[in-house]
């Protein structure tokens, strides 16, 4: 896989402008910090009783704070000194969200006011593949281009800030108003129901069964974990959560009759052709990595196998189950089978 070439180009004005302003942010960050320092400091002053353990704590955190912050400060001196940033140029060739989820606190013991509990944060980071090199970008960028679009990127070498931002090329546009005449002459046959073989079917509810016991567990979690409430008598808190348990289960009863009503189809097929418009990647240190494809019919989920094969704007053909918000199978002009979702 080709590696993006960046281009080194010296800062503009606008550049260090944007750099010195991170000046502002630590000095006010300092400024807030110092406070709470301040008053942390004083209280174990007062606390203390010539115990020496304390301020050694107090000034290993201290001193641990110190450092980051000249850090960040020093990598903005270095931008601003060296002068130069890195220029990227090329084709998205892939986009992706990080999901990390970080606990911390006694995740096993009640989560009741002054007696513990956990709490629960996810910091959400996004990639721009250029070229086969991943960048961090801003949800501005990652929301504006598409996969196969051509872009220009300026980052800061070291702090990896982003400077600049130009979509060069918007290459999903272009492959799909090729043939506008051919697309309302033939719009009929975009979607046409089929008869389903008896292993496709197999294959749907396999797929069905995987999704809905997912919703049953966390359905049958969350009326454990809620039942002592019910016991109670603490009607202002057990009726909103009987309302919510009561719109659950009929959910998963309304999911599961839309199930039968497809098992029931003899025509259970329907072909849909359609083109990607874009591809996206999710991952997380909490679960497995998604696939997503995201075309004029709707974003659907794919496995590996289907992500990679497929670019942006190819022209594709969607399997789906009748009255089911889901996929089985795609297929690819390039393939001369069916890809299923297995």
């Amino acid at each position: 896989m080709a590696t993006a070439k960046y281009e080194i180009k010296p800062l503009s004005p606008q550049d260090r402008k944007r750099i010195k302003n991170q000046y502002w942010l630590i000095g006010g960050f300092l400024l807030f910090s110092g406070a709470i320092f301040y008053v942390i400091f004083t209280s174990i002053i007062s606390s203390a009783h010539n115990s020496a353990i304390p301020m050694i704590i107090f000034g290993v955190f201290g001193a641990i704070f110190v450092a980051v912050i000249t850090s960040i400060a020093l990598q903005n001196y270095l931008e601003l000194r060296d002068g130069v940033k890195h220029c990227y140029t090329g084709v998205v060739t892939n986009k992706r969200v990080n999901r990390h989820t970080s606990r911390t606190g006694n995740n096993l013991s009640p989560n009741r006011a002054g007696h513990g509990g956990g709490r629960t944060r996810t910091t959400i980071t996004h990639y721009l593949s250029i070229n086969g090199e991943e960048l961090r970008v801003t949800p501005k960028e990652y929301n504006d281009v598409s996969v196969g679009d051509e872009i220009s990127l300026d980052v800061s070498p070291q702090k990896k800030l982003i400077l600049g931002f130009e979509i060069l090329n918007t290459y999903v546009n272009e492959r799909v108003e090729e043939a506008p005449k051919v697309q309302k002459t033939n719009s009929s046959r975009k979607r046409r129901e089929l008869h389903i073989s008896h292993a496709e079917r197999s294959l749907v509810k396999k797929l069905f069964f995987k999704q809905w016991r997912k919703k049953l567990y966390f359905f049958i979690a969350m009326f454990v974990l809620f039942f002592p409430i019910f016991t109670t008598n603490l009607i202002l808190f057990s009726f909103p959560l009987g309302m919510v348990l009561l719109y659950k289960a009929s959910r998963l009863l309304s999911e599961y009759n839309v199930f039968r009503r497809f098992m029931n189809t003899d025509r259970g097929k329907i072909e849909i052709r359609t083109s990607v418009k874009d591809k996206l990647t999710t991952t997380s240190n909490i679960a497995k990595t998604k696939y997503r494809l995201l075309t004029a019919e709707g974003q659907w989920e794919v496995t590996e196998e289907i992500y990679e094969k497929l670019s942006a704007s190819d022209a594709i053909t969607l399997y789906k189950p009748a009255h089911l918000d889901m996929i089985f199978a795609v297929s690819h002009p390039n393939e001369k089978s069916v890809l299923y979702l297995e």
